[in-house]
């Protein structure tokens, strides 16, 4: 028997463990049942051998594998979930049980259906030779004949319809043995499915100059590995140019990868897509049903799909013959795990793409600083497409200090009442809505905070409702479903309760203040009933935010009634502000700019920045030009004024010397480790425990700090308290080998495991 080494999906570390296998063809990437203790569990084929795979155990102690269920992955997928598990701080079972999804791995929908397929040749020749035909199973024979290699297998009876004949003379050519009959496995699906592609499949504008360039230049290269930053404004056609590198990889019988960020992005790119390739493009993203997905990735392994297109986790599609991969608004945060594995997307598709010697293409109009240094050190290759394409231009952006204009009016209110506040939309803005709305244009709201009020608020003591399980304040909620009209929440545990009628301090009244996405709904629609009148308003206003988009479903519907333009004002959170493309969107109102701004994070001017810029970049995109008001009370922070000025690389400049003189990434390198526990004082040893593993494995590392334990920002969520340790690394040459050994040492030593009470998060995107 041949020995294996299975990666088991529970999450144990080192390389996996050695099992005999009963059959000679097993092979790496397969997916396996093993005994484990006293029970079983599913894992991964990551090597198979002989006895060096014993790792001085004694042969007879070695178990055999219980059973092979069904392929699992390629081998440059085993070695791309190697990396992760190392560079991440993960278990190699875990990242490998990652990659496949559940739905596969259950093979929900699937069924093993009859097909039929040609005798070969020379069985063929001996058969006819003998064979004597009546004129019916004669005819079925000719139509066979005539049916293209490609189109088989085919079910019986779908062989029988497409000849126009009975299931008598496939009988007879079956009893013949001229048809072949074997057995495929079929997904039936079930779920949602979007509406079909609204574009048409020859709409292929063509490419402006900057567009020729990008795609001439990283079209000479798709015969190797090398990494292209697409660094164009928004509306600068970069989408086309993806689709044009991607058809010239098709012709050269390869395939590609296309991230998005977000769920609600996919829709419209999936379309672009399926409308230039037709039905060889499958589509990834947790909003499938398990059917749905099961599909999906049964296109991508069996070749039938040319393209995959979705989020974060597409990038482990098992495509054959990779030829690009495209990371689309490369610096989104969405690309980056939360939970056990914590990659980032954009960093393991530049890893595959390094696998499988193929190109790998970064676009965005706002990339992240750390892409932005590497092609501004040549490390990536740079591609700037700084003019809108066809005749559009960039909107002109007026920044408006609420401090000077915001109103007063009815704003917050408690369990008993509303109170006085001001309101979220200042004259300015208010006017540009009236004025969209009488030309027949669209505009786009972004406020990125949901709910009614942010914290409940007692103005007599200075009491505020806080999350019990968490250092949180409870969030305010209305809604016709909800207790009494409207419920507190904890946007961290999720945790519900009665909004309380008085302060539990003082006995004093109770206001919600702060402004999530539904009180500024409340604010549009006063408005465009004064604009409208009450009739023309009544489906006018669309909100999408977590809380009103509780399916894929919704999602979809809603964005296809904003693009038809049966509603005239999309509010909402950052789901809204990057990625759509509506042609009548004259006006983007930005409610607040500051939601963001003076969070205690590094990155928080970055995302700021980002923000405000994506979603300026939703203006204008048609024939009419676009105008965007941002609000804010930071007039005057650059991060606010650059954006307005559309300057990111002005913006991208500064931020990086500030981070240089701190010594923060990109300009340095980061690990950083949460330590929970339940119990306060546990919890707080074991990161000091932690701390000083960390400090004597960095003893030899020159430049290597470890920084803590500190309480986290939020210092309890769930009810577990939370202490945090940096690992940094000053300088961009050779810091992160020197953090990786650190962690690597300490994790040999088996005091830094990626577990329930440990999180080891490598290059961060939040301190938070």
């Amino acid at each position: 028997m041949p020995l294996v080494r299975v990666a088991v999906e529970r999450g144990i570390e080192g390389d996996g463990l050695t099992y005999a296998s009963p059959w000679q063809d097993i092979c790496v990437g397969e997916r396996v049942v093993v005994p484990l203790a006293r029970g079983r569990s599913r894992g991964v084929v990551v090597a198979v051998g002989g006895v060096e795979l014993l790792d001085g155990l004694s042969r007879e102690r070695v178990k055999e594998v219980i059973e092979r269920s069904g392929r699992g992955l390629p081998p440059q997928l085993v070695e791309l979930a190697r990396w992760i598990a190392a560079y991440y701080i993960s278990p190699l079972g875990m990242v490998l049980s990652s990659m496949v999804p559940s739905s596969v791995k259950e093979r929900t929908g699937s069924r093993r259906v009859g097909v039929l397929g040609r005798a070969d040749a020379e069985v063929e020749r001996s058969i006819l030779a003998d064979m004597r035909f009546t004129p019916s199973v004669r005819d079925a024979w000719e139509g066979i004949v005539a049916i293209g290699p490609g189109q088989w297998p085919l079910e019986p009876r779908v062989l029988a319809r497409t000849l126009g004949t009975t299931m008598g003379p496939i009988n007879r050519l079956i009893g013949a043995g001229l048809l072949v009959r074997t057995e495929r496995e079929e997904v039936r699906t079930r779920g949602f499915e979007p509406a079909s592609p609204q574009l048409g499949s020859d709409e292929r504008p063509e490419p402006n100059p900057e567009q020729s360039a990008a795609i001439d230049g990283i079209g000479e290269e798709l015969d190797r590995f090398g990494v292209h930053l697409l660094f164009g404004v928004t509306g600068s056609g970069k989408t086309e140019v993806y689709l044009r590198l991607i058809e010239r990889v098709i012709a050269d019988g390869r395939r590609a990868i296309v991230l998005v960020p977000e769920i609600s992005l996919t829709p419209q790119t999936s379309r672009r897509f399926e409308a230039r390739f037709g039905g060889k493009v499958a589509v990834l993203h947790s909003g499938l049903s398990a059917s749905q997905r099961h599909r999906q990735w049964q296109m991508a392994m069996s070749g039938e799909a040319m393209v995959v297109v979705g989020a974060r986790s597409a990038i482990f599609a098992p495509l054959p013959d990779l030829g690009l991969v495209v990371v689309d608004e490369e610096h989104d945060s969405s690309y980056k795990q939360d939970t056990l594995p914590r990659y980032h997307g954009r960093d393991v598709a530049i890893k595959r793409g390094q696998l499988a010697g193929c190109p790998v293409v970064l676009g965005s109009a706002t990339p992240s600083l750390e892409s932005w240094a590497n092609g501004r050190e040549g490390k990536f290759r740079l591609w700037a497409m700084r003019e809108r394409a066809g005749a559009g231009s960039l909107p002109k952006v007026r920044i408006v200090d609420l401090a000077s204009e915001q109103p007063w009016g009815k704003g917050g209110g408690s369990a008993g009442g509303s109170g006085r506040g001001p309101l979220m939309i200042g004259a300015t803005l208010r006017g540009e809505i009236g004025r969209t709305l009488k030309e027949g244009g669209q505009a786009i709201l972004l406020l990125n905070r949901r709910g009614f009020a942010t914290f409940m608020h007692c103005p007599g003591c200075k009491w505020t409702l806080s999350c019990s399980e968490c250092d949180a304040a409870m969030v305010l909620h209305r809604g016709r479903d909800l207790p009494r009209g409207e419920i507190v929440r904890c946007h961290h545990c999720r945790a519900e309760r009665i909004v309380p009628s008085v302060c539990e301090l003082c006995g004093g009244r109770v206001l919600g203040l702060g402004a999530g996405t539904q009180r500024v709904e409340e604010e549009v629609r006063a408005i465009l009933q004064e604009c409208m009148g009450e009739e023309g308003a009544r489906d006018a206003l669309l909100r999408l935010d977590a809380d009103s988009v509780q399916s894929i479903r919704a999602l979809h519907s809603g964005l296809e009634r904003f693009g038809s333009g049966d509603a005239r004002v999309l509010l909402g959170t950052q789901m809204i502000a990057k990625g759509l493309d509506f042609p009548n969107v004259r006006l983007v109102g930005v409610i607040s700019a500051d939601t963001a701004l003076h969070l205690p994070d590094f990155r928080a001017s970055e995302r700021t920045f980002q923000l405000v810029a994506q979603v300026s970049g939703r203006a204008g995109r048609g024939a009419h030009p676009g105008r965007v008001v941002v609000q804010t009370f930071s007039p005057d922070e650059p991060a606010i004024v650059l954006a307005a000025r559309h300057d990111f690389v002005g913006f991208a400049e500064r931020e990086l010397a500030a981070r240089r003189g701190a010594g923060l990434p990109p300009e340095g390198r980061m690990a950083r480790i949460v330590a929970r526990d339940q119990n306060h004082a546990k919890g707080l040893s074991r990161a000091n425990d932690l701390a000083e593993t960390l400090r004597a494995a960095a003893d030899g590392e020159a430049g290597v700090v470890v920084e803590g334990p500190t309480p986290c920002v939020m210092a309890r969520i769930e009810g577990w308290h939370r202490w945090e340790l940096l690992v940094r690394s000053p300088g961009r040459r050779g810091s992160a080998g020197a953090i990786q050994r650190v962690l690597g040492a300490a994790r040999r030593a088996g005091k830094l495991l990626s577990d329930s009470q440990t999180g080891v998060d490598v290059d961060p995107l939040t301190l938070m």
